[in-house]
């Protein structure tokens, strides 16, 4: 029994070993009908990419370029050759060229495609497909361009103005044909934006568009940029304000109507601008002062317009002048005496008395209604030694003049005292 089983098991072991035998031995024999009988094969491959090669050509000589040729173009190529060879070809194993033999200047040509193993098999190209490609060449310029900047649709609110836009570089370089970029003059960030602005403003939103010297866009297919990553424009907004232009006066008495000095200045306003915030709460430009003894109603007094360096003067007006409208007044001298002059604010530990004993000429201006009921008694030359240290001896100070009885009138010109001083 035991012997039947080892003889069915040897028996049964004999048949696979015969099998895969005759597995191995089919194989053979077909690999070897294959390559005596049928040694040559036809290969369609696809995706062959096709390349420019300028190097040792009469083109690439000329300083040629390619303008329009797609880096991605692709054929198909259906090959012939030895099984043992091609059975296994792909894209990576065939080159495909353009052939540049007609490529001798500048133009645009229809060239036939050349195909041919990597690594010099011999084999025959049966087609490509497509079989030509449309090239253009040229000559490639650079030029480096000024970069400006075009916003149409950006303006500021009402009232805002643009003070100015700075883009965050100042050229471009632009290459491509030869006389396309022969033909560029200018170029510019267009911005895409339209808002009106009442704050500052960056964007990036905008494309480079290049211009002749009429000013008209040039076609910018074959143009490459370099220089613009990241281009930014920013706009700076500023606040303005029509300002109204005033004086001050000086050595006023406390009882004096300043409303009386009737003048008139050469420009009433003032337009100006500045960084948001600055202007705040300003109301009025002061141009100057004057001194109220100085005010004879024919003098004209200039003063420049001074304003801190961040605000801007839109209106171009760099002097005014302040004059007097003197119609309806007039002036008379008097003759003041010892009892018209008064010292007043005497510092403790002193004692002063008046050498003086006249103030003739003094004029004093006013209203005509106030000029001639005016009188001497209603004049007062004061002396005010309100924050003085004197020591002991004789003085010259200057007095003010004025009447304590009608705000309307003044004083023009220095009127002097003597004093004595004693401790």
């Amino acid at each position: 029994m035991e012997k039947r089983k080892m003889k069915l098991k040897g028996k049964f072991s004999g048949d696979i070993f015969l099998r895969v035998l005759s597995v191995v031995a089919a194989i053979v024999i077909w690999a070897v009908l294959s390559l005596t009988l049928y040694p040559q094969i036809s290969n369609t491959i696809t995706n062959v990419p096709v390349t420019v090669e300028l190097d040792d050509t009469t083109a690439g000589e000329q300083g040629l370029s390619t303008i329009n040729f797609d880096k991605d173009t692709k054929v198909t190529v259906t090959i012939k050759g030895m099984r043992y060879e091609i059975g296994d070809y792909s894209a990576d194993d065939l080159k495909a060229t353009v052939n540049l033999d007609k490529v001798t200047k500048a133009g645009t040509y229809d060239l036939d495609i050349h195909v041919q193993s990597r690594s010099g098999d011999d084999l025959t190209v049966v087609s490509v497909s497509p079989s030509k490609v449309e090239v253009t060449f040229d000559v490639i310029k650079t030029k480096t361009l000024k970069l400006d900047i075009k916003a149409t649709g950006i303006s500021p609110a009402d009232g805002y103005s643009l003070d100015g836009v700075t883009l965050n570089k100042s050229d471009i370089t632009v290459s491509g044909p030869q006389e396309k970029v022969d033909s560029i003059d200018s170029a510019a960030f267009e911005v895409d934006a339209v808002r009106e602005l009442s704050d500052n403003y960056t964007t990036t939103n905008g494309k480079i568009a290049f211009y002749d010297a009429d000013g008209n866009v040039i076609d910018d297919t074959n143009l490459t940029v370099t220089g613009a990553d990241a281009l930014s424009a920013d706009f700076r907004i500023y606040e303005k304000k029509t300002l109204p232009l005033k004086v001050q006066f000086e050595g006023m008495p406390d009882n004096f109507n300043e409303e009386v000095l009737k003048y008139v200045i050469s420009e009433e306003t003032i337009d100006v601008s500045a960084p948001i915030g600055t202007l705040g709460d300003m109301s009025e430009l002061v141009v100057g002062s004057i001194s109220l003894k100085s005010i004879n109603l024919e003098n004209a007094y200039s003063f420049p317009i001074k304003l801190d360096s961040n605000i801007k003067n839109n209106s171009g007006v760099e002097n005014v002048t302040v004059s007097f409208d003197n119609e309806g007044y007039t002036s008379k001298k008097f003759d003041l005496t010892s009892s018209n002059i008064h010292i007043k604010n005497v510092p403790s530990g002193i004692k002063v008395t008046v050498s003086t004993k006249n103030l003739n000429g003094v004029e004093i201006f006013g209203p005509e209604s106030d000029i001639n009921a005016l009188k001497v008694a209603n004049l007062s030359a004061v002396l005010d030694l309100n924050n003085t240290t004197l020591d002991s001896g004789t003085y010259t100070k200057e007095v003010t003049v004025y009447s304590p009885t009608n705000g309307n009138v003044w004083a023009c010109g220095t009127y002097d005292i003597t004093i004595n001083v004693e401790k």
